[in-house]
């Protein structure tokens, strides 16, 4: 978050994380009117708003869903096209264990300021869940909310199907968990009840920090790390086999 809507100034309270290309970014609201995401695109020498990068065994997606008229994301789009190709390769890659995927609208929320995108909920979960994609970040509402494995409701994309209704630990799940974490500084968000497919919400400073671990079986283990008390306040882990 910049001291001004200002991506110079981004660039500067970002400096020293910024010189080694491991800070990425994925481009909202603010970023992407008229052709200010350009600075991005320049500075972090993208070819596009969206693009992709491997760290170890992890495949890291990263989508812009900020202005849909500026950047296009439907079905169709040179970003859906991309998606589509990029998750699979991943998904093929032997080396490859886990896929996140990243971007700014949520595609499922509870009830707070900014509903979930519909255009997203009803194009991509379908895709994710084709391919394996284990986690989904966003943020646009200014808390933390933390989804149980969900599958596509095709009749109902509102209400998607919960997989696993155990609270913190998943074994091997198939399908995606869906994060809101907008709690990086700015004014937090009120919550106006809770939806049936979140399992953890949160009205508090903080962010997610996740740890992958791999042994006899590959572990993602992760929380909601408040900046104001230094505790966990949502912790979770998704176990997966030898053998997948």
């Amino acid at each position: 978050m910049s001291e001004v809507k200002d991506s110079d100034c981004f660039f500067d309270i970002i400096s020293n994380l910024d010189d080694d290309g491991r800070f990425k970014v994925a481009l909202g609201d603010d970023d992407t009117g008229s052709t200010r995401y350009g600075d991005y695109i320049s500075h972090f020498d993208l070819e596009n708003p969206f693009y992709s990068f491997d760290y170890q065994n992890v495949h890291f997606l990263a989508m812009s869903t900020g202005k849909g008229s500026v950047i296009p994301y439907v079905n169709g789009s040179e970003q859906y096209q991309f998606i589509q190709n990029d998750l699979i390769k991943a998904a093929n890659n032997p080396n490859i264990d886990w896929i996140i995927v990243y971007g700014y609208r949520p595609f499922y929320t509870s009830p707070t300021l900014h509903p979930a995108n519909e255009i997203l909920r009803e194009t991509y979960p379908p895709l994710f869940e084709k391919y394996g994609v284990d986690m989904v970040i966003t943020s646009h509402n200014h808390n933390y909310q933390r989804s149980y494995p969900l599958i596509y409701n095709i009749d109902s994309s509102r209400q998607p199907i919960v997989k696993d209704v155990n609270a913190s630990q998943y074994n091997s799940p198939g399908v995606p968990i869906y994060f809101v974490v907008g709690t990086a500084g700015n004014n937090l968000y009120d919550f106006r009840g809770q939806a049936p497919y979140t399992v953890s919400q949160l009205q508090e400073s903080g962010f997610l920090h996740v740890n992958i671990t791999k042994t006899d079986r590959d572990v993602l283990a992760g929380g909601f790390l408040n900046i104001e008390t230094g505790n966990y306040d949502d912790q979770f882990m998704i176990i997966k086999s030898e053998f997948e």
